[in-house]
């Protein structure tokens, strides 16, 4: 039993390893966004970083994490909302 427990701890660390690589990602593509001069390719970006977003939010309640990792998603979340929102895109804080 205590390995299966260890096995879902690790589980969990990867997928928050994964989540936050979305969310940098994210916010790098919304800074290139800022920078090109590409409208299609803005709107792209721009788009992914929303998609990002919205599956964030979605994955969110369903992980079982708390503390600093719970705190660095919410910061990640709230820089791509705010950088979206520079972008005229308005997204909910939670679905």
């Amino acid at each position: 039993m205590e390995t299966s427990t260890e096995f879902q701890v690790v589980e969990i660390k990867k997928e928050v390893r994964a989540i936050l690589a979305e969310l940098n990602v994210a916010l790098s593509f919304l800074d290139k966004a800022g920078k090109t001069s590409d409208k299609q390719r803005q709107r792209q970006l721009i788009r992914y970083a929303q998609i990002v977003h919205q599956s964030v939010l979605r994955l969110q309640p369903t992980l079982p994490v708390a503390g600093l990792d719970q705190t660095r998603i919410t910061i990640g979340l709230l820089k791509i909302r705010a950088g979206l929102k520079c972008h005229g895109i308005t997204v909910p804080r939670s679905l």
